[in-house]
């Protein structure tokens, strides 16, 4: 059947041009069960060769259900200086995989308030079936909303509220301690961590790792913590913490960061210590791509793929959205050590 752009498709011409009745495409389109799989591919790209398009506001009059779910992007998720942020570009594809044949669409909307005025709004506009959101902070007011409004979610990091919610997070924890623990191994002593805005779950979590790490050694931690004040902080900014950091005496010998764009910074005030007479400082990274392993085979990386991580939570989410009880829905990420 050639599309006609002057006529809305509809279930019945599917089932027509298929050759099955109108019911078995309501539930082919809508995951339902009662459907084979092979005909449900078949109604699915027919429906899609023809140029049907959902109607989203019947559904959701129909059912109580909008099957939209939005995904909050922080400000800082739209560009994180040199390198963009791809792990939440690699995050999204992966939220999109995994959300395949379930029916749902995933809206992006960038938070641009505090929760108490953006979810009202949200909700208002978007009237979302489920969120999915990152940057979790310990008392987080977005997950506290959600949970009051009985909206599922599913949260990139932890927080540490009573009420139990879905979660799926990196282990921040096992990195710092496991990247210490590698320099320690090495000989080096005075390993310098940079540690996240304050007000996220995971800046806790890596203290506590690097802290950890210390402690199996048999050796007092030097504490050479480096706050990253904001994730909105300026490239100049972080360039001049590690400078600071290396004008000490005595230097750090060692610098975990997060993002490939920190590590580079911190690369290029290390070159710059080199020059000035300064000894051999290590580096170790907590990273979504495999670009550093390129570009910089001297830094050890530790990986994680949040695509993998996007594909669990859409799980986690259409989970929650089946009714599957919250205790239940929580996923740790453990970071894996790449080859140099």
């Amino acid at each position: 059947m050639k599309k006609d752009s002057a006529k809305k498709v509809t279930i019945h011409d599917i089932a027509r041009e298929v050759g099955c009745s109108s019911a078995l495409v309501s539930f082919a389109i809508n995951n339902k069960p009662g459907v084979s799989e092979q005909q449900r591919q078949k109604i699915l790209e027919t429906a899609e060769r023809m140029g049907w398009v959902r109607s989203w506001v019947g559904l959701g009059l129909r059912t109580g259900q909008t099957q939209n779910l939005v995904v909050l992007i922080p400000k800082d998720g739209l560009y994180t200086s040199i390198m963009g942020n791809n792990g939440i570009l690699a995050l999204i594809d992966g939220l999109y995989e995994g959300l395949q044949g379930s029916g749902y669409r995933l809206s992006l909307v960038v938070e641009d308030a505090e929760p108490h005025l953006m979810l009202p709004k949200l909700q208002e506009a978007h009237h979302p079936d489920g969120v999915i959101f990152m940057h979790t902070q310990p008392q987080d007011d977005r997950a506290k909303w959600l949970l009051e409004h009985q909206i599922p979610f599913v949260s990139l990091g932890r927080t540490e509220l009573a009420t139990s919610h879905p979660w799926l997070d990196i282990d921040n924890r096992y990195f710092a301690k496991a990247a210490t623990s590698h320099m320690l191994q090495a000989g080096r002593r005075r390993i310098a961590l940079l540690v996240p805005p304050r007000e996220f779950t995971y800046s806790m979590h890596r203290l506590l790792g690097y802290q950890e790490a210390y402690r199996e050694f048999g050796l007092e931690s030097p504490n050479l913590w480096i706050q990253q004040p904001s994730v909105m902080m300026e490239e100049h900014g972080i360039v001049h913490l590690f400078q600071d950091a290396l004008a000490q005496n005595p230097a750090p010998d060692g610098f975990i960061c997060g993002l490939e764009s920190q590590a580079i910074y911190c690369r290029n005030a290390i070159k710059d210590h080199l020059l000035r007479g300064g000894g051999n400082v290590a580096i170790a990274a907590l990273v979504t791509t495999q670009f550093l392993q390129h570009l910089a085979p001297e830094i050890q990386l530790w990986h994680q793929d949040h695509q993998h991580s996007g594909r669990i939570m859409a799980s986690l989410l259409l989970e929650a959205l089946a009714g599957k009880p919250y205790e239940t829905l929580n996923h740790l990420v453990v970071p894996q050590m790449m080859p140099r």
